[in-house]
């Protein structure tokens, strides 16, 4: 992500927004007002950076429920539509900082407009996961576009299983796992038959412990990039509220994978994805349990849970008293 100005925003923006206030700075300010008038130009620009993110983030989305509205109905799309999108969400990948792109993916619904969003979700963090374990761009631009399909033929099912408010009983989950298998045709009739991508998609249901699905393989067996995506996907569907669970804080989810539960994942991507996630939020702004915003200073390496925050000039660990609720796109000047 490169061209980016010292807060890490893209660099077109933080000109744009530089010159604010320029025609008075003829006089001379204390050192109290120069440090006040520079956080006001780091809120002004953190603001519009998250309102160009919010605005690309949504038309994407969009785009998604289009296509996923043609999936519907003729059960296949053309490579050129799929790759359309794939550049939109490539770009967002490479224009925004890491930050601002997970405080867009928090707090999705599980409802009828979950898989639009937790595709576009899926395909931004596996790149993000893919960028941190040092991936070459092709394998980036395959994470990007596996998250995007991988769940096609989640499209063929009923509408009552897509769109839940309980647990799928047996029979329900015994469909939803051959949604892989409808993917795979769905790309044979669009024409796109990269083999990685396609082994992908098959296989992001396996799990490292050999408990997964469809043919229970474990460890190396699966696909590397499978194993990418596996995290990225359960990582984001634990996020997505849901009628009949509680919902689970981004941080939660961070430390419930930091700790791999039975050995569901790569242990090796897992350790590296969600201790790369928190040092993305290192300087983030949160919304705290109390409604106080404060920003992040650390992460403690053996409970992410609960980081470490500046709140109007006073440190404090957080804790399931006064815990961090979501990441927040406003910057307080205080």
């Amino acid at each position: 992500m490169d061209n980016q100005d010292r807060f890490g925003f893209p660099q077109d923006v933080a000109e744009m927004i530089g010159n604010v206030g320029a025609e008075e700075a003829t006089e001379a300010l204390s050192p109290e007002e120069e440090a006040q008038r520079e956080r006001q130009r780091a809120a002004q620009q953190q603001r519009e950076v998250n309102r160009r993110c919010e605005e690309d983030y949504l038309a994407v989305v969009t785009s998604v429920s289009a296509l996923f509205d043609e999936l519907r109905q003729s059960h296949k799309t053309t490579e050129e539509k799929v790759e359309a999108i794939l550049q939109r969400i490539r770009a967002m990948y490479e224009a925004y900082p890491p930050a601002v792109l997970l405080e867009k993916m928090q707090l999705v619904r599980y409802d009828e407009r979950y898989y639009q969003y937790h595709a576009v979700n899926v395909a931004l963090l596996s790149a993000l996961v893919g960028g941190m374990m040092g991936l070459y761009t092709p394998d980036i631009e395959r994470l990007i576009q596996i998250g995007l399909v991988m769940d096609f033929g989640m499209l063929r099912l009923p509408m009552q299983i897509i769109d839940r408010s309980s647990a799928l009983n047996d029979g329900q989950r015994v469909r939803v796992r051959q949604h892989q298998i409808a993917t795979v045709r769905i790309l044979e009739a669009s024409g796109i038959e990269d083999s990685k991508v396609v082994q992908a998609v098959i296989n992001h249901h396996e799990r490292y412990n050999g408990r997964g699905y469809p043919r229970g393989i474990a460890g190396e067996e699966i696909p590397l990039l499978a194993r990418v995506v596996a995290f990225a996907d359960s990582f984001d569907a634990a996020m997505a509220r849901k009628e009949y669970q509680k919902a689970k804080t981004l941080f939660q989810v961070m430390w419930e994978f930091s700790l791999n539960p039975d050995g569901m994942f790569d242990p090796g991507i897992a350790q590296l994805a969600t201790n790369g996630i928190a040092q993305m939020l290192v300087g983030s702004f949160v919304v705290l349990s109390d409604r106080s915003i404060g920003k992040i200073l650390e992460f403690e390496p053996d409970n992410l849970a609960f980081p470490v925050v500046n709140v109007v000039g006073r440190v404090i660990k957080t804790s399931p008293q006064l815990y961090a609720v979501s990441l927040s796109s406003y910057m307080p000047l205080t």
